[in-house]
């Protein structure tokens, strides 16, 4: 049994509950939330101790508990009595699509043409990748050709003609993760 999958740790905040980021310091992982996502919703704001510590719970709560959606709707509902509108709109936001117990999800997708700054883009099938943030892994994501990030899914594009690029970066950098791909489950 990994770290990651043993009982002790499912009581703890190991990523954050906005953006699923790896959680690496002890504030962060008792709070649930990291210092970007504190810092850009709000959440650094000043308040009563009283008030910042239940919107401490609530939103360790809802990073343990990530998929939970009952779990996250009361703790949301919470978070707004106590003042804490964005941080409550942004945790239902991220944990509406998030996939329960894969590591990693792949589905396929088609991306629809577009212009972005005066260039014309087509549309092109492909795989969605939602993966765990991995810093080492963004420069080799960035390298595949044709691949670009889906803002309002959270998720990578990859081209079908790179399926090989995509498959091989996933085994470097997520050798062990369990995915949900296109024809099933497996562990890479």
């Amino acid at each position: 049994m990994s770290y990651e999958n043993a009982i002790s740790t499912k009581m703890l905040a190991t990523h954050c509950c906005i953006c699923s980021r790896s959680l690496r310091d002890a504030v962060s992982v008792e709070l649930g939330i990291g210092p970007v996502c504190r810092q850009r919703h709000g959440y650094n704001e000043i308040c009563d101790e009283d008030t910042r510590a239940r919107a401490n719970k609530l939103v360790h709560d809802c990073a343990v508990n990530l998929y939970n959606e009952d779990i996250r709707r009361a703790a949301c509902a919470e978070l707004r009595l106590l003042g804490f509108g964005v941080l409550a709109e942004r945790i239902e936001f991220r944990g509406k699509d998030a996939p329960a117990d894969f590591d990693i999800s792949i589905e396929e997708f088609e991306l629809e043409a577009t212009t972005i700054r005066g260039r014309n883009y087509p549309a092109r099938t492909g795989f969605l990748v939602r993966l765990p943030y991995v810093p080492a892994a963004v420069e080799s994501f960035r390298a595949i050709r044709g691949r670009v990030f889906v803002r309002f899914e959270k998720a990578e594009f990859v081209p079908a003609a790179a399926k090989r690029e995509l498959f091989d970066l996933l085994k470097t950098y997520h050798a062990g993760a369990t995915v949900q791909g296109p024809k099933g489950t497996f562990v890479l």
